[in-house]
């Protein structure tokens, strides 16, 4: 669960989501067929082959909880939920 507030750059933010899809024990065709999306599209979004767009990264914190800001700027955390300290 990625907590730190440093802002992340485009391979560090997939990183994170490539661990958490691990840990939900969640593979590409699964994910995509949760988002609407090919595996093929899901793959090329976390291997950081294509950017998120706000659209997508909408899409993503609808289904994961993810944090749009996270997925799009690398800022704060990767859960909506998960606020910052102070």
């Amino acid at each position: 669960m990625q907590t730190n507030n440093d802002v992340k750059n485009p391979a560090e933010i997939c990183k994170v989501i490539a661990v958490d899809f691990k840990m939900r024990g969640l593979t590409h065709r699964t994910a995509g067929e949760m988002l609407g999306r090919t595996k093929q599209s899901v793959s090329n979004q976390i291997s950081g082959k294509k950017t998120f767009s706000f659209k997508s990264a909408q899409r993503y914190a609808e289904t994961f909880g993810y944090d749009v800001r996270f997925l799009l700027f690398g800022e704060g955390s990767l859960y909506e939920d998960i606020k910052p300290k102070g």
